[in-house]
């Protein structure tokens, strides 16, 4: 169990990871070249690279996006079922009570999720 835990911890951050990056893939492409005022630069940004450079590191991470909305729907897929498989381990560990305050503090936690990524879709939507 607790590994099926850590692998939902660990599986949970990376995919916040590429929901960052999928979120900034939904900017148009020439944003990609325009400075970033209000976000913190990028790793590779910070050791001193050469224009040359930010430009090869650019494409790469332009190319890695392509990817990522063409399999966008599969790994979200992936990532609710490996959610689901989580929660359903813990709640198996747990007794009745316990079961129903966390399904109360899960229900909680996706409704305050899902009116985020509604925000943001809308966000996302009035700059385009």
């Amino acid at each position: 169990m607790a590994v099926v835990f850590g692998s939902g911890l660990v599986v949970g951050a990376a995919f916040d990871g590429v929901s960052s990056e999928a979120a900034a893939a939904g900017q148009p492409e020439a944003a990609e070249s325009q400075p970033r005022e209000t976000e913190r630069p990028r790793m590779y940004e910070q050791v001193g690279i050469t224009d040359e450079q930010q430009a090869v590191m650019d494409s790469i991470v332009v190319a890695n996006r392509t990817i990522l909305r063409a399999n966008r729907a599969e790994l979200d897929s992936i990532y609710r079922g490996l959610v689901l498989e989580t929660r359903e381990a813990i709640k198996a560990a747990m007794d009745e009570d316990q079961r129903a305050q966390y399904d109360v503090l899960l229900a909680e936690r996706d409704a305050k999720n899902a009116a985020k990524e509604a925000r943001e879709r809308e966000e996302g939507e009035r700059r385009d």
